[in-house]
């Protein structure tokens, strides 16, 4: 992966453990029910957030986040998705009488997303 991706010793992409200690550590931060980022949604004074594919595509992930966090929100779980063509008509079916709707749809459908879970009172 980092032959693939990497671009140097800091920019090498991904991170792996290096021991099988250091895995059951690392493992438990990520996905402990302790851990900073939950790997499930708490569904309470919460809302979804979307970084669609032409923002993901450009690297804008790191300052939407920090944007979303330095205003006062939580971050409780994030995800990354892929919406086909079929999902990403039936998640906009609400918004059906915007004339932008296809394009929306064709937007969502053109590649990875990450989906977050933002948290804070009246979140919506």
């Amino acid at each position: 992966m980092r032959a693939l991706y990497g671009e140097d010793g800091t920019k090498n992409a991904c991170h792996g453990s290096d021991a099988p200690k250091s895995a059951e550590r690392e493992l438990g931060l990520i996905f402990s029910s302790q851990a900073v980022v939950r790997s499930r949604p708490y569904y309470e004074n919460s809302t979804l957030c979307i970084i669609k594919p032409h923002a993901v595509k450009a690297k804008l992930i790191g300052q939407i986040v920090d944007a979303i966090l330095s205003s006062g929100f939580e971050i409780s779980a994030m995800q990354m998705i892929w919406f086909d063509h079929a999902a990403s008509q039936e998640f906009y079916e609400p918004y059906k009488f915007l004339p932008e709707q296809k394009k929306m749809i064709d937007q969502l459908a053109s590649g990875a997303s990450v989906a977050l879970e933002v948290r804070q009172d009246q979140a919506v």
